[in-house]
């Protein structure tokens, strides 16, 4: 997985051809042979188990408020919401400057939702130019400044770092202030106004119109038949599942 192939970026690139390829079952249980994680979070398209079967729902798009309405909708089937990066900070210049922070993590921890956010990743360019380049600065902004619940990760050994980091819990006099999460707006107020990029349009509000429960997928029933038929032919179910759960995120893990 090399996402930012395009900056020649590659991540560990020493061991490119070291590992093996593990089961579903041994990705799962990942989070139970290491105590710094909590559990593994699997995308899943066109499926509604993450909802009903873990309580979990998913905005996907960029948001900048969400509705009392929808936040009602989704306490009908989830516990827990997963939301992007960019809808608890406002980067409006094509990501390179942290301008603000919206209140949709408030809002929904105030309905007694947890809210856990997506995606964090080592590589710079991932980041706004506010966390120096810093994967343990971007991770500590949100958890201490945004007071998110949990993060969604592709580097479980840096989100497990911080966790470690005796810096935290010590109380607002005693934490050093480089545990200090950045402030919204400082870098980009010594920034020259003409060499930003065109801002983008604020973000959209999510509304209980926006919140929909995709269909369950088709239940079949195998029926009966025996050993030979049954090597010979892959059951038609299991066809069903391989093409309904597609995993989009191989290694999302969720801290905290």
């Amino acid at each position: 997985m090399n996402p930012y192939r395009e900056y020649k970026m590659f991540r560990n690139p020493n061991e490119k051809n070291s590992g093996r390829i593990i089961s579903l079952f041994e990705f799962l249980n990942l989070a139970k042979n290491f105590t710094s994680l909590s559990s593994v979070l699997i995308s899943v398209e066109y499926a509604v188990y993450l909802r009903e079967k873990q309580g979990l729902d998913k905005i996907e798009e960029k948001i900048g408020d969400i509705s009392d309405s929808a936040i009602e909708d989704i306490k009908k089937f989830a516990n827990a919401v997963v939301i992007t990066k960019s809808s608890v900070f406002v980067f409006p210049y094509a990501g390179y400057f942290v301008t603000g922070k919206t209140n949709v993590v408030e809002r929904l921890q105030k309905s007694k939702l947890l809210v856990y956010v997506e995606l964090f990743q080592n590589e710079f360019v991932s980041q706004p130019y506010d966390f120096c380049s810093d994967a343990t600065v971007e991770i500590n902004t949100y958890i201490t400044g945004a007071r998110i619940n949990g993060t969604i990760t592709e580097f479980p050994l840096t989100a497990a770092r911080y966790k470690r980091n005796q810096c935290l819990g010590m109380g607002r006099k005693e934490t050093p202030s480089y545990m200090s999460p950045i402030q919204p707006g400082i870098l980009l107020s010594l920034v020259n106004p003409k060499s930003l990029p065109p801002a983008e349009a604020p973000t959209p509000v999510f509304t209980a119109e926006d919140v929909t429960e995709s269909p369950q997928p088709p239940v079949t029933e195998k029926s009966p038949s025996s050993s030979t038929n049954a090597q010979a032919h892959r059951p038609s179910g299991q066809t069903r599942l391989t093409l309904s759960l597609r995993l989009s995120v191989f290694a999302s893990l969720l801290i905290l």
